[in-house]
């Protein structure tokens, strides 16, 4: 998670100013600390959250200055068993994608020519799937367009969509554009997409000329050979993340 620069007695301030105010206390067994910290450190901004250990028996405190950070850190701790299954399919399209870019990245290949990849490599894995599945995507409840979603894995439970990205990490256009597919399957009923729930967004990194080149002060970000985010619609049809994947760290 990207934050600004902090000197560590700058860092030590801010915290301080919202934490003597009303943070949102999410209470976590201590035995799940190792988990909760490693959540914190990829998901959000240091300087918006906070560790305060054995503040009860076997309890540790996680402040967070905001709410939406605090309600995305429970629902961590709240998916259980569900969370683990999605996990399975996210370890077994990661290592496949790792694959398909140690053969294929940085060679300028389009994004035709990792679909055809990794719908080989699926059939490989007997993981039926169907490709370049035409939806209708909808304003509110009207609709207004086909578009055409990567992969429809039709087998899974439950049934999940794929889209593909060539990028230098995944941004909040490809995230929409996944919105809009989930949000379409569910205001079209006939839709023999109407089960699906889950979404996956894979990028393969595009790089430049100078990816290996720049000094690493100059560099904004890690870059990784692949990035995935697993999304699924809330109860108010925002999207919500189930997990994330960075593999292949090329920078750091």
């Amino acid at each position: 998670m990207q934050s600004p620069s902090f000197l560590p007695i700058d860092l030590f301030e801010y915290k301080l100013r919202w934490r003597t105010r009303q943070p949102h206390i999410i209470f976590i067994h201590s035995d799940l600390r190792q988990k909760a910290k490693k959540i914190c450190k990829s998901q959000f901004a240091r300087h918006k959250w906070h560790m305060s250990l054995y503040t009860d028996n076997y309890q540790d405190s996680w402040l967070f200055e905001d709410l939406e950070d605090a309600n995305k850190f429970y629902d961590y701790f709240t998916l259980g068993n569900i969370m683990t299954k999605k996990n399975k399919l996210m370890e077994v399209l990661g290592k496949l994608s790792l694959e398909i870019y140690d053969h294929i990245g940085g060679l300028n290949f389009k994004e035709e020519s990792f679909n055809v990849a990794i719908g080989h490599e699926l059939t490989l894995k007997n993981i039926e799937y169907l490709r370049e599945t035409s939806i209708e995507l909808y304003y509110k409840k009207i609709p207004i367009r086909l578009g055409e979603i990567d992969f429809y894995l039709n087998n899974e439970k439950p049934p999940t969509i794929i889209e593909v990205k060539i990028h230098s990490s995944i941004v909040n256009t490809h995230r929409q554009q996944l919105k809009m597919y989930l949000l379409s399957i569910k205001r079209n009923p006939k839709s023999f997409l109407k089960k699906v729930e889950n979404g996956i967004l894979i990028n393969f990194l595009k790089e430049n000329p100078t990816t290996h080149e720049e000094e690493e002060s100059t560099r904004v970000k890690d870059l990784y050979k692949v990035e995935m985010e697993m999304f699924t619609l809330d109860k108010n049809d925002e999207l919500k993340l189930l997990a994330k994947e960075s593999l292949g760290l090329i920078s750091k």
